[in-house]
């Protein structure tokens, strides 16, 4: 016979929780912490593109020098010299940067003043395959390479593209565009460094 008792109101030993019995809710635990986050971080409203970044803007661009990109393309001091400059970072390798340089490449040849230059630059990108992606939008302004990624991410502090940088004629950041730029933003930001 059966030494536990089948009665009904008398209660049953409480069983330990196994070791792996913990390990399995903390695993859990864990994965839906990150699920959540994850969730969180996708869905919510992402911030204007056009918001300045208040350390990059106002500053003084200390001055670098970067390679052209193309024959065609000689090499450029940034910023230039009594100019209002616009700076395009981009690479071949960016879904955003294939979507704006259409857009880009018809304010060049339709709506750019003639008072302001506009560079690309080539940021974290082989040359090889940066020329490629401006010969496949029939980019035809001025581009330079930032290959090693150093002067977009020391002297700029871009860790994504694209970005749009807008210099007046004195080397003074006036506005950034996060993400794709616009022809709006273009004229907008265009306006200011040329008044300013």
């Amino acid at each position: 016979m059966s030494s536990l008792s089948t009665d009904p109101t008398t209660p049953l030993p409480r069983r330990k929780p196994s070791p792996m019995m913990l390990v399995s809710l903390g695993l859990g635990a864990v994965l839906a912490l990150s699920l959540i986050s994850t969730v969180t971080y996708l869905t919510s409203p992402s911030t204007s593109t056009t918001q300045p970044q208040p350390a990059l803007v106002g500053t003084t661009i200390k001055p670098l020098e970067l390679p052209g990109l193309r024959p065609t393309d000689s090499s450029q001091r940034i910023p230039l010299k009594n100019t209002p400059t616009v700076l395009v970072f981009f690479a071949s390798w960016c879904g955003p940067c294939h979507q704006e340089m259409p857009e880009l490449v018809w304010y060049v040849k339709h709506r750019l003043n003639s008072a302001v230059t506009l560079i690309g630059i080539a940021a974290n990108d082989k040359a090889a395959a940066a020329r490629a992606f401006l010969d496949e939008h029939h980019a035809s302004f001025p581009a330079v390479s930032d290959e090693g990624g150093t002067a977009t991410s020391t002297v700029f502090g871009f860790s994504s593209l694209p970005e749009t940088v807008f210099i007046d004629a004195k080397g003074v950041v006036r506005h950034v565009v996060y993400g794709a730029v616009t022809s709006r933003d273009l004229d907008t930001n265009i306006a200011l460094i040329t008044h300013s």
